[in-house]
């Protein structure tokens, strides 16, 4: 994100550590005048909100928490100073959060343990490489990337009905992901990354 925003020159046009406390629409400016709680106004012809509700960490309540001597942070305040390489390391939650950062850190500590309420459905993701014919197809075909991708979009975006208790093809996913967790789906592991 800082590389893109160093090439692009938007730098200068980001405000950090800046609380929102409103924004009201001006019809006749056509204009948005976004309001903070140090009570600057903003200007604008467009606002996006992107603020992601899932960002506020939520600690759990253990006693053991409060005499434990070595580093403890949350994955949404990740302390990129403390080094893991070769030690023991607990997670306490297994989110989205974890599901993204526990397969990166596993091949650097000398031990992982994860502790766990309740064990989330996991379906492997289905990485793989983009075909040449594909490239191809993309650069000579206008509008075929944006199709593409949001078939992709939309084909993922659909399972989370399945989640919601308004679609009947729970079955399905349910099926796929105990076929994951014993071992049956050889086929969806997905493959390592390159570094």
């Amino acid at each position: 994100m800082r590389g893109v925003t160093d090439r692009r020159g938007l730098r200068p046009w980001i405000d950090f550590g800046v609380e929102v406390t409103g924004a009201a629409w001006d019809e006749s400016r056509r204009r948005w005048t976004v309001q903070t709680a140090g009570g600057q106004a903003y200007e604008a012809r467009v606002v996006v909100s992107g603020i992601g509700a899932l960002h506020v960490p939520g600690f759990p309540t253990s006693p053991a928490l409060e005499t434990f001597a070595g580093p403890a942070f949350h994955s949404a305040q990740w302390r990129h100073g403390i080094d893991l390489t070769g030690k023991h390391v607990a997670v306490i939650g297994t989110g989205a959060s974890a599901i993204q950062f526990i397969p990166v850190i596993a091949g650097q500590v000398a031990q992982l343990d994860v502790y766990q309420r309740t064990a989330p459905w996991v379906i492997p993701k289905n990485d793989k490489c983009v075909e040449g014919w594909k490239k191809s197809l993309f650069d000579k075909v206008p509008g075929a990337l944006r199709a593409y991708r949001n078939g992709v979009y939309w084909t993922l975006e659909s399972t989370a009905f399945a989640f919601t208790g308004r679609f009947k093809g729970i079955g399905s996913v349910s099926w796929r992901s105990r076929s994951v967790l014993r071992g049956e789906a050889r086929s969806m592991t997905p493959r390592p990354r390159a570094s």
